[in-house]
């Protein structure tokens, strides 16, 4: 989580700061579900891989379904 989520760092916050937090949110669910995903933020934490590649349209299509499967199982508890 960057440091200017919290709300006692100083500093200018970005103005897509919470569009930012969602998505930072939303990677760390969808790679807890899938393994592929969760390689993927693996290699772009170690600068393997840019960040770029969790915005590719396959990641994103998963990340979605992994976010869906999970509201569903949810609502079914």
């Amino acid at each position: 989580m960057p440091d200017l989520a919290y709300p006692d760092a100083r500093g200018a916050r970005p103005d897509n700061l919470q569009e930012a937090l969602e998505f930072h949110v939303a990677v760390h669910r969808a790679a807890f579900l899938d393994a592929d995903i969760y390689r993927l933020l693996v290699e772009v934490a170690s600068l393997l891989e840019p960040a770029s590649e969790l915005n590719d349209e396959a990641v994103v299509d998963k990340r979605l379904a992994a976010e869906f499967d999970s509201a569903r199982d949810s609502l079914r508890a």
